[in-house]
């Protein structure tokens, strides 16, 4: 399997699976947030229950559902943005490579 990081990648590109990375004080905000829109506001209504707010090591796995090219969404925990550094970011890629598991995906 490869893997492939980009900040410029089309959200309806035809993909398998989509990882993001979100944190706890800007859940919403960025390309997490134009996600949110195109699925109909699934995220925010997971913070809104509390299912999910964007702490370290959460995950959020949603479906696409057609609105976007990739089939699935899944969106990771980093905490507060204050507390980020190199390590949070190894972290995400390592946490982004097991998020694939279980799913199949191949690209």
């Amino acid at each position: 399997m490869n893997f492939t990081t980009t900040t410029t990648l089309s959200l309806d590109a035809p993909i398998d699976l989509l990882v993001l990375g979100a944190f706890e004080d800007q859940a919403l905000e960025g390309r997490v947030g134009e996600v949110d829109i195109k699925l109909g506001g699934a995220l925010a209504d997971a913070i809104a229950r509390n299912e999910f707010k964007a702490k370290k090591g959460q995950r959020l796995d949603l479906l696409s559902l057609g609105r976007l090219g990739a089939r699935r969404v899944v969106i990771l925990g980093l905490g507060k943005s204050a507390d980020a550094n190199v390590e949070t970011m190894r972290q995400l890629a390592g946490r982004a490579a097991k998020a694939t598991e279980g799913f199949k995906a191949t690209t």
